[in-house]
């Protein structure tokens, strides 16, 4: 009877480890297209700063929030909390689940979150770095125009003029730009990889414990 009780209990955490990884799954696929297409703005962000007389010394709009705004995730992994905090990890007599599970947790808790934690610091890092070259009065007109949920239709409203006469200030932003963007790529990998621990333990649970 206590045996079919564990094992009822297990099948409960079971099902609930993967409900967590089904939505975990979603979430590092919405951050990887979020961080593919801040990427591609970063070219045009070095392509504005080696050519500024083109945009008539004013930054596009577009180019300074799609690289400016934090993409990332964060699991909460309640199923997996749960299970250590209680010491029901015990009711995993399948050593290969209980493995695969502890794998995942770890790459999350470790190098995931490290890398999460590098990123947005880098991107904290970037948005102090653009107070001293460049007027924000037009960025501050957006968030007033967002609170009133009267934005422009042409985001060029927004663009933000260039104010730097100092050539090493201007450098050294771009230096920050360039290693935020290394930030934002080393972050997608991770992403990738984590979703794939996450995609490959899914299908394993799944299959192994004939959860539909």
């Amino acid at each position: 009877m206590e045996h079919k009780i564990e094992k009822d209990r297990g099948k409960q955490y079971v099902a609930s480890l993967i409900k967590d990884l089904e939505y975990d799954t979603l979430q590092f696929g919405n951050a990887i297209q979020l961080i593919e297409k801040e990427l591609h703005y970063y070219a045009s962000i070095l392509h504005f700063f080696k050519n500024t007389s083109m945009y008539n010394y004013s930054l596009p709009f577009r180019f300074y929030i799609e690289t400016n705004l934090e993409e990332s995730y964060t699991p909460s992994r309640p199923a997996i909390e749960q299970l250590k905090g209680s010491g029901n990890l015990r009711l995993f007599h399948n050593q290969l689940a209980l493995d695969s599970i502890l794998k995942y947790d770890s790459y999350l808790t470790g190098p995931y979150k490290n890398q999460t934690q590098y990123t947005i610091e880098a991107t904290k890092r970037l948005i102090h770095s653009l107070e001293p070259i460049f007027d924000l009065t037009n960025f501050n007109r957006f968030v007033d125009d967002v609170m009133k949920n009267s934005s422009a239709h042409d985001v060029s409203a927004y663009d933000t003029p260039f104010t730097a006469k100092n050539q090493d200030a201007i450098r050294q932003v771009q230096n920050i730009y360039i290693s935020t963007k290394a930030a934002d790529f080393f972050y997608l990998q991770t992403l990738e990889e984590t979703k794939n621990l996450a995609v490959n333990l899914l299908r394993f649970l799944t299959e192994e414990y004939n959860v539909e």
